[in-house]
């Protein structure tokens, strides 16, 4: 069994590092040196991928039949925030990563990006959420200044 270096992507801080992969071993686990979190990476080469998009979820769901390391097929499903679809073609070589046997990050390899999973606010639900704050400080100004004039 042989070591590959191959850049990958902390599924956990996003930072870009060079990383021994053992070559033959269907999984690795590595832990990134800048945020010290643990994850599985597989490197896996693709065969198919298929997804379909819900505009109104604004969400893309994902089904990628891949070949592992041992030649063996596995169907890979996952989905992501957005509707914008991620490259994966057939013979792509690409990783997947997981913490805690939860899939956090998508790596194409041979072009070069990368596809975070983690759940987390959309950008729309930051704009709610400081426009009902902004309501809420406006409401108790206003209560504090009517306090003072009765």
């Amino acid at each position: 069994m042989s070591n590959n270096q191959i850049q990958l992507v902390c599924p956990s801080c996003e930072t870009a590092t060079l990383f021994n992969v053992h070559t033959g071993q269907a999984q690795n686990n590595t832990v990134c040196p800048k945020c010290k979190k643990a994850f599985v990476a597989w490197p896996v080469r693709v065969r198919a991928k298929n997804s379909r998009q819900d505009k109104r979820a604004n969400t893309r769901a994902y089904s990628v039949r891949v070949i592992d390391v041992n030649g063996g097929q596995h169907l890979i499903e996952f989905q992501q925030k957005g509707i914008a679809d991620f490259e994966l073609r057939a013979g792509d070589q690409a990783v997947f990563s997981y913490v805690n046997n939860k899939l956090l990050m998508v790596q194409n390899l041979t072009v070069g990006r990368h596809l975070n999973l983690k759940s987390g606010c959309s950008v729309m639900t930051l704009i709610i959420c400081g426009i009902v704050l902004l309501l809420l400080i406006s409401i108790c100004a206003l209560a504090s200044l009517l306090k003072t004039h009765l």
